[in-house]
């Protein structure tokens, strides 16, 4: 239920060219007619340079603010990372939410199998290695910004509403930071099972409830990431039955959601960030079909700006999006029956 004169909005701004696909998001809700401390703005990665100055000058013209109360970097790929600097170099933040791998060496460092690797070594490794990531946070040092790690407990307010961090747990996600690129080999093997890289089940999982409407935003997240977060969000009673918007992960690739993910949620509308060229990767037909069957409008960027708000002010040159239209080719070329037993 929509309070009088409240609404939200959330945009999606397109990333990338050709088939490089990134993540940029900001949003805002409260009073959006009404005066700046009536409302709360908040940006979810940054995608990348070009990506992030966008952002600067989308917030400028739309939500009439150089203020941002919170950003969310993701995860450390520079895909997300890269275009949050310019944010903060360009707007005043009240709040970045991002983890710091780098923070967590000297506990990494008794799993590192080469003995050669010392806490220091490892750290500079790290900082070198998610450079974007580490940029982010000089810029936040430089310009005053605090900074969080987004962990499981507590929520986070902003002009009352309630940001629930899902995931990762600060357990699961020292598991996932032995595993990252960057770090020395911790096992003798690398696990060939994983099809979702551990950087990117790093990813912060987010559900926002704003005026009665549930969204959820997924980063580049895999399955074992989701299932932790959907777990843990049972756990506190939430309930991702009746999702407003669920942002598809890691740009729609079918290794980041499966069956059991997704008989746990129901979303009426379902965003994907793809670069123009990149499907058939990004997103999936498979993924986008299996939405749709589940009764999910699929929205993507794919080089267009999205935009999604429920009492928000009109904006003139904005022409209605079209969804992803059915891929029924994967019926005519006899895949269905495989997608059907896999779940999709």
């Amino acid at each position: 239920m929509v309070i009088q004169g409240m609404g939200f909005e959330v945009d999606y701004l397109p990333v990338g060219e050709g088939e490089k696909s990134g993540d940029a998001i900001a949003m805002r809700w409260g009073y959006l007619e009404g005066r700046r401390s009536d409302q709360c703005v908040i940006v979810i990665d940054g995608g990348t340079k070009e990506s992030g100055q966008a952002l600067v000058e989308h917030i400028h013209r739309y939500y009439r603010t150089n203020e941002v109360d919170l950003v969310v970097c993701t995860h450390c790929d520079a895909d997300h990372a890269s275009g949050l600097a310019v944010v903060l170099e360009q707007l005043r933040v009240g709040t970045l939410l991002m983890h710091e791998p780098w923070l967590h060496a000297e506990e990494i460092h008794r799993l590192v199998k080469d003995r050669r690797t010392t806490v220091r070594s490892l750290t500079r490794k790290m900082e070198a290695g998610l450079e974007a990531a580490h940029d982010l946070r000089e810029v936040a040092e430089r310009k005053g910004v605090p900074v969080a790690e987004p962990f499981t407990d507590p929520d986070a307010e902003c002009r009352d509403q309630r940001i629930s961090i899902l995931g990762p747990s600060e357990e699961y996600y020292k598991q996932l930071l032995s595993k990252f690129r960057c770090v020395p080999r911790t096992d003798p093997t690398p696990d060939l099972s994983l099809t979702t890289s551990a950087e990117n089940n790093s990813s912060t999982i987010i559900f926002l409830t704003i005026l009665g409407r549930k969204l959820m935003f997924t980063g580049d997240a895999g399955v074992e990431a989701l299932t932790h977060a959907m777990d843990y969000g049972q756990r506190r009673g939430l309930d991702f039955s009746n999702l407003e918007l669920f942002d598809v992960p890691h740009h729609g690739s079918e290794h980041n959601i499966d069956p059991h993910v997704l008989a746990r949620f129901r979303s009426r509308v379902a965003v994907v960030s793809a670069a123009p060229d990149g499907a058939p990767k990004h997103p999936s037909s498979r993924v986008t079909n299996a939405l749709m069957d589940r009764g999910t409008a699929v929205y993507a960027t794919q080089g267009h700006a999205l935009h999604y708000g429920v009492n928000a002010p009109h904006r003139p040159g904005w022409s209605p999006a079209t969804p992803v239209p059915y891929d029924k080719s994967l019926r005519a070329r006899g895949l269905l029956a495989r997608t059907i037993a896999g779940g999709y």
